[in-house]
């Protein structure tokens, strides 16, 4: 269970257990110190200026587990320093982790050929587009999470659910309305019962363009080690520029990931596949595919 970080006053600084780089991220596992909350930094240099990342990718997994993610940078050194925080606001100490090294993803396969401003809401080197917007999904916000989407050439409205936002995304893409590419970053476990809506009665969640080929700068990411979607997989449709990444799908509908009909450039990597709900066909009993083509 995912918990944000809550304490008391301060104690000492906080202890780093475990430390990471990884593709295009990097992370710190730590004890936490009894401080009311953490700021945690990321630079490429101990001594350098520090960047601070969101909040939401500081989380509490117990009274003695901590762990930050940094996500969306280049390949090179990094070092995470992890901030305590008291009551008033005021940080009282920090550590700082050892030199990180972080790698590229490789983009050498198909879904890159011929499109050289990166699948999804990141560039090639690893870092979010410009203008890029990142929205966090949980089992607490997934049904009242809120988006501002374009409606129209000239309007823009507020949209609620998880699904319901990709919907009106995927309509503004295609219509010519945007253009502004978003990442959503999955915490924790999602499931069947914690979403809004579903628009495949066969999948589960649709990224679907309005005629074939829309460019959909979308990426959909799971932020750390233990990013879970459950009970539900994914169709991609009519689609151009739709990235799935570091999560896992368990107990699918059908598929855990369908791409059917008009879709190119679609990047599906680093997930972890499991067995899917029954279907009807002898050879369904664990479900029907991992990724469908």
């Amino acid at each position: 269970m995912l918990l944000m970080l809550v304490g008391v006053a301060a104690q000492a600084a906080v202890t780093i257990t475990a430390s990471g780089g990884w593709f295009e991220s990097a992370y710190v596992e730590f004890t936490p110190d009894g401080s009311s909350y953490y700021n945690v930094y990321y630079s490429t240099s101990a001594s350098g200026s520090w960047t601070k990342i969101d909040d939401q990718l500081v989380r509490k997994y117990s009274s003695s587990k901590g762990r930050a993610d940094v996500i969306g940078i280049a390949a090179g050194t990094y070092y995470i320093k992890v901030a305590s925080v008291n009551s008033n606001g005021t940080e009282t100490s920090n550590t700082v982790s050892g030199a990180l090294t972080v790698k590229a993803h490789d983009r050498g396969g198909f879904a890159h050929f011929n499109w050289s401003k990166g699948v999804g809401a990141y560039t090639n080197t690893g870092v979010l587009k410009s203008g890029a917007i990142v929205k966090y999904i949980c089992s607490a916000n997934a049904k009242t999470i809120t988006m501002d989407v374009a409606s129209s050439s000239s309007k823009t409205t507020t949209y609620t659910g998880f699904q319901t936002i990709l919907d009106a995304l995927a309509k503004a893409y295609s219509k010519g309305w945007t253009t502004t590419p978003v990442a959503f970053r999955v915490l924790g476990t999602l499931k069947y019962s914690d979403m809004d809506a579903f628009s495949s009665s066969a999948e589960g969640i649709q990224v679907k363009g309005a005629s074939a080929y829309s460019d959909l700068p979308i990426t959909i990411e799971g932020v750390g080690n233990d990013a879970v979607i459950h009970g539900f997989g994914f169709l991609i449709r009519n689609s151009t520029d739709v990235e799935l990444r570091n999560f896992a799908i368990m107990d699918c509908l059908d598929d855990c990931v369908s791409m059917d009909t008009s879709n190119s450039h679609i990047w599906v990597h680093n997930l972890d596949f499991f067995y899917g709900q029954a279907g009807s066909d002898s050879d369904q009993k664990k479900g029907d595919g991992t990724v469908d083509l």
